[in-house]
């Protein structure tokens, strides 16, 4: 298993540049001079890379909630003990969220984003996150089929990595796929 992951919170100074240092690296070998808008996902130290490195692209982020739960204990002052620097990242997190040309955030949740960031209700666009149906349609299958759909991703071409990074290097085997076999139902969750 990979290392637990650290809250900001704990992080100090030279960890914070370093993070700095490696986003711009990755957001310019993307190609992101080039790029119109960049599209990030909560606020971290990719925002102050994308704002060193590439100041003149306009950025959207987007908070889905782990931002919201370290600025509400913040807040608070529930902070547990490690947390030396949570005032710094409180800062950090609102220039940052200042300086994104739109924040989408979850619906029902700008009052108090706005009260957290420090920021003007009108900079957010509350949107739900959701699934293009388009491209994404139920299809309810016998079992046998879901079996051999499951099988096909999960130990014949594995799309999985552990922390080494080379995909499908988390692989199944037959035997672990008895659930899909059993259940009536399979619930997927993708996420950390």
């Amino acid at each position: 298993p990979g290392a637990p992951d650290r809250v900001f919170a704990t992080v100090d100074d030279d960890a914070y540049e370093r993070l700095v240092d490696v986003w711009a690296d990755a957001l310019d070998r993307a190609g992101a001079a080039r790029a119109e808008v960049l599209h990030l996902h909560h606020l971290t130290p990719a925002n102050e890379a994308a704002l060193r490195a590439f100041p003149t692209v306009p950025v959207v982020g987007q908070l889905h909630g782990t931002e919201l739960a370290l600025l509400r204990a913040i807040e608070a002052g529930a902070t547990p003990a490690g947390w030396r620097f949570a005032d710094r990242w409180r800062r950090r997190m609102r220039r940052w969220a200042r300086a994104c040309e739109r924040l989408i955030v979850p619906p029902g949740a700008s009052a108090e984003i706005a009260r957290l960031l420090a920021l003007p209700r009108g900079a957010m666009v509350e949107l739900p996150s959701g699934v293009e149906l388009d491209l994404f349609r139920s299809r309810p299958l016998d079992r046998n089929k879901r079996l051999v759909h499951w099988r096909r991703w999960l130990v014949e071409q594995p799309l999985g990595w552990h922390v080494s990074g080379a995909p499908g290097s988390v692989a199944y085997s037959d035997d672990d796929l008895w659930p899909f076999q059993e259940a009536e139902a399979i619930l997927l969750y993708v996420g950390r």
